[in-house]
């Protein structure tokens, strides 16, 4: 959920002059409160867009009739000013310099702009001067004697009543009776819709106000005053309430999401991390590489002890470029001829008795021998012989004894051990 901080109204600025610093004077408290709305994460930059709507705030918290010109002058003074880079972000020291903040609370909490923990700062900006967190709404002085104005004629600005001895406010360097401030100026609550006056504190968030009393839990109406809270259909929540009613819930545990909390999605369903765990083992995930199986996560040991093809020779897992044989798998290494153990994979290779061997292999075991030149007739490929009784030739090996002429296809006579042609085995008489 998102955590918000309410804030109160300042007083009044002088207007940019162009080209020079800004002539506003910002309190430690409104400046945190006015930069933690636009640097939510804390970050220590904002960028141009929100560097524009912080400048419209500032100005027209101190001017409410300043006007689109008064803003744009200021963004491109403080552009001109800062941004060296050019790349339109402008740091919280570099605006608290602009601004003209109390330098006294920068170097009270040095370490901690050293150290750049901007969210700690501002939270200590709280206490150093109230600012955007918890401070009056109004000054209220008395005027003692001939009063402030002209001695002779000191009254409020709207009904004209002398002032001189009387309570009064000061809004845009005028004075104003408590009553024609309260009934011109003064905020309603929010919750009990009554005047919020001039001896109360206005707390405000997103352009609501609350008596200090009133700014509580919508649930469990315990005090938001300096706690975080939460906001849901234009009603306020404290942080325990909020996750309680509208936080979304973990579908392992059943618990809500605090803040801050990982959350993480997977095929619709939420999860905290350590409840996404392996369908088998239970052991968490997390933010680890997992396999899913018939809508079912599994760890990768878990998913190869149960899923994973295996390979027939060593039994263990094929992760890539496997091959079979007679339906079998094997890993490409293990896929071996019988006799020698060279890798068949991608190779010719012929079986006996249901194992394979490499031409080499299967030729030296088995084949037939050429019984002119002695080598194997492993038939591989396609190649032919020729069969004489109890005797085999390879096509190229099946010649004429005396004058190596081609028998193949032709007739031959045998002379002993020999096969010749019909010329060379022709009598000499």
């Amino acid at each position: 959920m998102s955590r918000h901080s309410y804030s109160t109204h300042s007083g009044t600025g002088s207007p940019l002059q162009h080209g020079q610093r800004s002539t506003y004077n910002v309190g430690v408290g409104d400046f945190f409160s006015l930069w933690g709305r636009y640097d939510t994460n804390f970050s220590g930059h904002v960028a141009a867009r929100e560097l524009r709507e912080l400048c419209r705030d500032t100005v027209r918290a101190k001017n409410p009739n300043a006007g689109q010109r008064d803003i744009d002058d200021m963004v491109q003074l403080l552009l001109r000013v800062y941004d060296t880079n050019n790349d339109g972000r402008i740091s919280i020291m570099e605006l608290a310099e602009f601004f003209n903040v109390d330098q006294a609370f920068f170097q009270q909490n040095d370490n901690f702009v050293r150290s750049k923990n901007w969210r700690e700062l501002s939270s200590r900006a709280v206490s150093f001067g109230g600012g955007g967190q918890r401070t009056e709404r109004t000054v209220v002085k008395t005027t003692s004697g001939g009063g402030g104005g002209s001695g002779s004629h000191f009254a409020c600005w709207n009904c004209d009543k002398t002032l001189v001895g009387h309570r009064y406010i000061l809004r845009e360097d005028h004075p104003y009776c408590v009553r024609c401030y309260e009934d011109i100026f003064a905020n309603t609550c929010e919750e009990c819709h009554v005047i919020i006056g001039t001896d109360s504190k206005d707390l405000s968030y997103k352009d609501k106000h609350w008596h200090e009393r009133c700014f509580s839990c919508s649930s469990c109406k315990i005090s938001l005053v300096d706690k975080p809270f939460g906001a849901k259909n234009e009603r306020l929540y404290c942080a325990d309430c909020h996750d309680e009613h509208f936080a979304s819930r973990c579908d392992s545990c059943g618990k809500v999401f605090k803040a801050g909390t990982k959350k993480l999605e997977w095929r619709g369903h939420s999860y905290h991390e350590e409840c996404f765990t392996c369908f088998v083992c239970r052991i968490a995930i997390g933010t680890k590489a997992f396999v899913p199986k018939d809508d079912h996560p599994y760890c990768t040991t878990c998913y190869e002890d149960r899923f994973a093809t295996r390979c027939t020779k060593c039994s263990k897992v094929i992760t890539s470029g496997g091959v079979t044989y007679r339906g079998e798998p094997f890993h490409r290494e293990c896929f071996t001829c019988f006799e020698c153990a060279v890798s068949l994979a991608g190779q010719r290779f012929t079986t006996r008795d249901e194992r394979p061997f490499c031409a080499d292999c299967f030729g030296k075991l088995f084949a037939k021998k050429c019984t002119d030149c002695g080598q194997p007739i492993t038939g591989i490929g396609g190649t032919k012989f020729i069969t004489f009784e109890d005797k085999h030739w390879h096509n190229e090996c099946f010649v004429c004894r005396r004058c190596e002429t081609s028998l193949v296809g032709r007739g031959f006579i045998t002379e002993g051990e020999e096969i010749l042609c019909p010329d060379c085995g022709r009598p000499n008489w």
